[in-house]
């Protein structure tokens, strides 16, 4: 085992992040408060939505877009099958009926044509991931939908950064989700935020996300009143911290040389890895990528297989690229899915492969590089 130890990505932490948390820590607010605020603000900015609101993951983002928007038990969502659990399983938790797509193999994202062939009077809502930050084809998918009582969601867990015909992802329906995961270009840890411009779902999902509370406990805190605020939702406890928000604020403001950090490191392996048998990430007309993940597609399973175990030998972190949901126990078994029911997606789980990249990264890339190209000249 070589003592060389690359990881496939690892959050851009500075003393300045350091500096921020201590913000809260020495204010003595340290749950949603101000700074969660001004890290909402920045995001809004940033994307160009009216309104910003932060909550505790990604996840729990899609969950209260689901319900704000009026999924219930029986509605029927689509959604790629290639893309993480979470995107299914908050459906199921809405007690509606998850519908999976196949996707297209030339960008990992959900099949326009797919979309339309599922679509049923019973079809609520639309899913829709932009994998690994690359965006989704979304003039055709906004044109499908267009005219029917649709409400289209987008997962932009992967995507903060990504635009497509000059709008950032996440602006083209009700709302959009992201993720500030530690595999994410910036982090808080765990948190997630939805960007909308609807003035009246953002009222919605800020209440919801605290109890059901018409007022916060940090605007309770600044009015020094005695009495406590009305409930007007049964709602959850999917608020951030200040503390979370204090490094969210932190990362950001080194996000532009995150970004410009990714966009290096993937024009790199682009142009050294053209010439071997993979099928490399490429940013189509309309669409710039942040490249959260560079993700690789192989011929075949033993092919990616082998590789991977090369590379995993040298030192080198490599991962599938995302599963193919609907080939997981759970949903195989309750809805009566068989593997071959969507091949593209398939083939996106046993064949995908995810490179390391991460700001920063400098000689270790090539190391990658040399390694990727040593296999292939000696296993052809």
């Amino acid at each position: 085992m070589s003592e060389v130890k690359i990881p496939l990505t690892k959050p851009y932490i500075t003393q300045e992040d350091f500096e921020w948390i201590k913000k809260p820590l020495t204010s003595g607010w340290l749950t949603q408060g101000k700074l969660t605020e001004e890290f909402e603000h920045l995001i809004a900015n940033y994307t160009g939505a009216k309104e910003a609101i932060a909550v505790s993951s990604c996840t729990t983002a899609l969950y209260l877009c689901l319900e704000a928007c009026g999924v219930k038990e029986g509605d029927e969502v689509l959604l790629p099958s290639f893309t993480f659990v979470a995107t299914a399983n908050v459906i199921e938790h809405r007690k509606a009926i998850p519908v999976f797509c196949d996707i297209n193999l030339d960008d990992f994202n959900i099949s326009p044509e797919e979309i339309e062939r599922k679509i049923t009077k019973k079809t609520k809502a639309i899913i829709c991931v932009h994998q690994f930050g690359m965006p989704a084809d979304m003039d055709k998918i906004c044109e499908i939908i267009k005219d029917k009582n649709i409400t289209l969601i987008e997962d932009c867990a992967c995507s903060l950064g990504s635009f497509y015909n000059g709008l950032h992802t996440g602006r083209f329906g009700l709302a959009g989700a992201f993720s500030f995961h530690p595999r994410k270009l910036i982090t808080t840890g765990e948190g997630g935020m939805i960007i909308t411009d609807d003035k009246e779902i953002a009222d919605k999902l800020r209440i919801m996300r605290s109890q059901g509370a018409v007022t916060s406990d940090y605007v309770s805190h600044l009015q020094n009143k005695l009495s406590l605020p009305d409930f007007v939702y049964a709602g959850y406890n999917f608020r951030i911290t200040d503390i979370q928000a204090a490094l969210g604020i932190a990362q950001f403001k080194k996000f532009e040389f995150i970004l410009k950090e990714r966009k290096r490191c993937a024009e790199i392996y682009s142009i050294e890895l053209k010439n071997l048998p993979l099928r490399l990430p490429v940013e189509k007309e309309k669409r710039i990528s942040n490249y959260q993940s560079y993700v690789v597609l192989l011929e075949n399973e033993k092919i990616r297989d082998k590789l991977a175990l090369f590379l995993i030998k040298h030192g080198i972190s490599v991962r599938i690229g995302t599963h193919a949901i609907h080939t997981l126990s759970y949903y195989k078994e309750k809805y009566g899915l068989k593997p071959e029911d969507l091949r593209n997606s398939l083939k996106a789980e046993k064949c995908s492969l995810t490179l390391p990249i991460y700001a920063g990264m400098g000689e270790e890339q090539y190391y990658v590089i040399v390694k990727i190209k040593e296999f292939f000249t000696k296993f052809g």
